[in-house]
């Protein structure tokens, strides 16, 4: 087991999720039968329908999974804590949904006038869109987001109210499209936003986007998990000789279960949110670590990230007018991105945007140390997490 966090995100993303979202979508030398990939009873079998799903929509399925997988990976971390294992769809739903959204993202992040951006990268290799179709990548990737909640909705599993975590589900996916769509919305208004728009606008944006789908996954935990283990303690107390002989096991897992309840989901979801968007927000302003991407990517692109917003706020009229004058070309030289990068350091805006991820980190840190996470696997993990992105 590789020692550092990103090798283990890689390993695990590599050797358990990519295989199990490649055993779901198997490709066709793997498999010959089509249908299940519909919920109903509809015939995939055709000549023209198979040559279609074997060498363009399952291609592009395993093309576009990828990544660190850092959703499942804590999401299989707090079921652990809790000693329960969760379904393979759990897995090919969440790493599905990210893999997805990230093939999306990447048309409407990198369309620039009529054109989409024809260099753009993802995990070091041509966006999906260069390998296949803006258009086939989309409704893929449309396909993947919602195929998760049909398996779902077919899966059975041991609590009570399928129909509300569905619910949850779909809400969640809607959030990230509303997201994504102000986020676009941002950048595509230009001028007109710069005046009215605030860190909460940009903090609600990455709510929308990041945190609903953080929020889905570890809820679908949190149930499952609570489920199961309400299940084993009525069946450990099924009878007096068995409340006998299990008694301290009953007290252990009524102490679960109570520690369960106390962990707040949405807001220990949120603070991951922002505190990896508002990181990702000065990642992209700046030098890329990240394999593929460009430096500056966001001020090539005219992003309205955290740290413009930070500048916009402060900076004085002739500075924020001639950065915004040369923010809103389409075509940036080097020199022009330099003089944007120098107007954020003269404001200190990314140092700003630096010191609200830390105070993000410091807020998750402590509500690990303080509550119902303390001592668990998915706290040590959680706290390892925060400590590497922040």
């Amino acid at each position: 087991m590789p020692g550092d966090l990103i090798s283990t995100l890689n390993f695990f993303a590599e050797s358990r999720y990519r295989p199990m979202m490649e055993n779901r979508y198997p490709l066709p030398e793997q498999e010959d039968e089509f249908n299940s990939l519909s919920a109903n009873d509809y015939d995939l079998n055709t000549p023209a329908i198979k040559k279609v799903l074997q060498e363009q929509i399952l291609p592009a399925i395993h093309y576009m999974t990828g990544g660190k997988g850092w959703r499942p990976y804590l999401s299989e971390k707090f079921a652990e804590s809790f000693g329960v294992e969760l379904p393979e769809e759990f897995y090919v739903m969440s790493h599905g949904d990210q893999c997805a959204s990230l093939g999306i993202d990447d048309i409407e992040d990198h369309f620039l006038g009529l054109e989409l951006k024809s260099d753009a990268k993802r995990r070091g290799e041509p966006a999906a869109y260069l390998k296949f179709s803006p258009e086939l990548v989309t409704a893929v990737g449309m396909f993947m987001l919602y195929h998760g909640d049909s398996m779902l909705a077919s899966q059975e599993v041991p609590y009570s109210s399928k129909e509300q975590l569905l619910q949850h589900h779909l809400s969640a996916k809607s959030d990230l499209t509303l997201g994504q769509a102000i986020d676009i919305g941002f950048r595509n208004l230009g001028s007109d936003i710069y005046d009215i728009i605030t860190l909460e606008d940009h903090e609600t944006m990455c709510l929308l986007k990041t945190g609903a789908m953080i929020e889905k996954d570890l809820g679908y935990v949190k149930e499952y998990v609570l489920s199961e283990l309400i299940e084993n303690i009525n069946f450990l107390q099924s009878d007096k000789e068995m409340f006998y002989h299990n008694r301290f096991e009953i007290i252990s897992t009524a102490n679960k279960i109570t520690q369960l309840s106390k962990i707040d989901i949405v807001g220990i979801s949120n603070k991951i949110a922002s505190m990896y968007q508002d990181g990702d927000d000065i990642k992209g302003v700046g030098k890329s670590s990240k394999i593929g991407k460009i430096d500056y990517d966001d001020l090539y692109a005219g992003n309205v990230v955290r740290p413009v917003i930070h500048f916009l706020n402060d900076a004085e009229a002739k500075d924020r007018t001639a950065f915004i004058a040369i923010f809103e070309k389409p075509n940036k030289s080097e020199e022009d991105v330099k003089f944007l990068w120098n107007s954020l350091n003269k404001y200190d805006s990314i140092n700003k945007t630096k010191v609200e991820v830390l105070q993000l980190r410091n807020e998750i840190l402590e509500e690990i140390n303080n509550g119902s996470l303390e001592q668990t696997i998915f706290g040590r993990t959680l706290s390892n997490f925060v400590n590497r992105f922040a």
